[in-house]
């Protein structure tokens, strides 16, 4: 008997919201992350139509090929079970139906229920539980298989980490627990971009890697070559974030389907929120080629039926955030390794290599990690600096926008920065374009000091915070009422005051403040200083009104629009042709084995 998965219990002590991720009740019930239910009576409903209980017949079933699947339950008293199959059309239907009746104690006695012939289905199974007598104890429950595995499985977890050592000793420690279950199947390579992590003595099966910071694509190729030269010949790879909150139990299902499913295919793990931890923020995305953008799903509450469903259902997906992101050696074969762009995209560009071939993307309900939400990342220039360059590799590689509409989107976010006195924002953004536009070249000599380029890039390119800000109800709050036509004729006339004289400013020491994300050229018309407030790192930031700023980001941007128009085209085939090597191992090895590490 093959365990497919197993429902893990809830820590104690939480809220309801991550409690139904596990189970639902029709009334409070008691339990113990260790023991299961308790002590519950008559009446008392179980439902586990839930993210860890319920069992995925779109992922096991039909991506995987698994025909039969047995729920087994560990269970002493009197209780029905009830196994439901919620199909995609949102039809229910009660595939079995078992009573059992005074059973003693469930100590190594499972009551198992055979389900046949679901190879192809799609939808979710879960078991409705009612108890029929009182003290009636759940104490475990899984669902398993008699087909034998397709497939040896022996799977790297590759987890990167910059001096974050609570997070990351949080995550070794959980990880390693399990790994001794696996007879060295599994093995965790911790890749240490700071050089800050003394764990002595490391767990069995945690290697412990220092290395230079070559950000997040460094790190995991650092450990994708580590894992590559290991003896023990892994089959598969496991990316994962330093700073993830997880359910140990993602792991065990994510061996445990690769041991069925096909080679050419990829897993990607649900962004759940650490915010609201029952929210699924993202189950993979769509980079857009005629738009150059990258669109995820809405997200969805975990709550709802419907959403478990739609979770593993086939979707148009060339995007799994290295968050939580799983793949076999075959496809390694077939796609190299990441590019050398430091952070922001690199899983962006490796979903879209990977789409180009015949393979499956697939999710797996259950298979999510809590993390921090995309729009609570604190405001930084430098991954301004990554997230803009690196994009306009990906769009030169792969987009199919015209370079007219892509210099007019390019110009429109400059100017805008340039109305609401973000000249820093500008200037950080011009410095990217006119990295990208010096080539692959130079991108790959680059990156072989990316350590120090990284910190120096940190030093030039601040913002000024305010010392001891606290944000305060402004003087003038916002107007219900429009803009007046004229005010709107003077500040498009004046390019928000940069036309206008000094003497003309509001006097003393009038500055305003606004949230970081506010496009109101009303509030900040006339004022010589304003304060954007950041909720994520609760710091205001200081952006003075500047003519000589304002001119120059103006020059320098026509600069690179006119320079861009004259070299785009051979700059493309540069990078196209420059790709094989990008992405080559012994590109990789030459810059890990320059730092004296391979």
């Amino acid at each position: 008997m093959q365990v497919l998965q197993t429902l893990p219990w809830p820590p104690l002590s939480v809220g309801e919201d991550l409690t139904k991720m596990y189970f639902r009740s029709t009334k409070p019930v008691t339990w113990s992350p260790i023991f299961g239910l308790y002590d519950l009576g008559p009446s008392d409903v179980i439902d586990l139509s839930t993210y860890f209980g319920a069992f995925s017949l779109t992922s096991w079933c039909s991506l995987s090929g698994i025909d039969e699947v047995v729920l087994r339950i560990k269970i002493s008293g009197s209780a029905k079970i009830r196994i439901v199959h919620f199909k995609p059309a949102e039809t229910q239907e009660v595939l079995a139906e078992k009573v059992i009746t005074n059973n003693p104690s469930s100590d190594g006695n499972w009551t198992e229920i055979v389900l046949g012939n679901l190879s192809g289905k799609e939808g979710i199974l879960y078991p409705v539980i009612t108890v029929l007598e009182e003290r009636t104890n759940i104490e475990a429950l899984e669902y398993a298989t008699t087909q034998t595995p397709c497939s040896e499985v022996r799977m790297a977890i590759i987890m990167p980490t910059f001096k974050r050592e609570v997070f990351v000793q949080r995550n070794i420690e959980k990880i390693s627990k399990i790994l001794p279950d696996y007879k060295g199947s599994i093995s965790l390579i911790v890749i240490d971009n700071g050089k800050t992590l003394n764990i002595d003595p490391l767990p069995p099966e945690v290697t412990l890697i220092p290395n230079g910071n070559f950000g997040g694509s460094g790190g995991f190729s650092r450990g994708l070559l580590e894992a590559l030269d290991d003896p023990r010949h892994f089959t598969h790879f496991l990316f994962c974030d330093d700073d993830i909150e997880m359910e140990i139990e993602t792991i065990r299902r994510t061996f445990a389907i690769w041991q069925y499913l096909g080679d050419e295919s990829v897993l990607g793990g649900a962004m759940l929120s650490l915010s609201k931890k029952d929210s699924i923020v993202a189950v993979g995305g769509f980079y857009n080629s005629e738009t150059c953008s990258l669109v995820l799903p809405p997200p969805m509450s975990s709550s709802l039926l419907p959403n478990l469903i739609d979770h593993d259902l086939p979707r148009s997906t060339n995007y799994f955030g290295w968050w939580y992101f799983s793949f076999s050696r075959s496809v390694y074969d077939l796609i190299g390794m990441p590019l050398p762009i430091f952070v922001r995209g690199d899983d962006v560009e490796y979903g879209i290599r990977i789409s180009k071939r015949p393979i499956k993307y697939v999710t797996l309900l259950g298979c999510g990690v809590w993390h921090e939400d995309f729009m609570k990342k604190k405001i930084t220039l430098v991954m301004d600096f990554y997230s803009t360059r690196n994009m306009k590799i990906i769009n030169i590689l792969y987009g199919q926008r015209s370079l007219r509409t892509l210099l007019f989107k390019a110009l429109e976010y400059v100017f805008n920065n340039l109305l609401l006195y973000r000249y820093t924002q500008a200037r950080i953004y011009l410095y990217s374009w006119a990295d990208f536009l010096k080539g692959p070249e130079h991108i790959m000599e680059q990156f072989r000091s990316a350590p120090d380029f990284h910190l120096q890039l940190m030093k030039d390119y601040q913002l000024e915070s305010v010392e001891g800000f606290k944000k305060q109800p402004v003087e003038n709050p916002d107007s219900p009422l429009p803009t007046p036509f004229y005010l709107k004729i003077l500040i498009l006339l004046t390019i928000n005051g940069h036309l206008l004289p000094g003497f003309l400013f509001r006097g003393g020491a009038s500055q305003r403040v606004e949230d970081y994300g506010s496009f109101k050229l009303k509030n900040i018309f006339r004022f010589k200083n304003v304060i954007y407030y950041d909720e994520n790192t609760d710091k205001g930031y200081i952006h003075r009104h500047d003519k000589g700023a304002f001119f120059s980001i103006v020059f320098e941007a026509v600069r690179l629009s006119i320079r861009t128009l004259m070299v785009f085209t051979s700059l493309k085939k540069r990078y196209q042709d420059a790709f094989p090597q990008m992405t080559s191992e012994e590109y990789w090895r030459e810059v890990f084995h320059k730092q004296g590490k391979k």
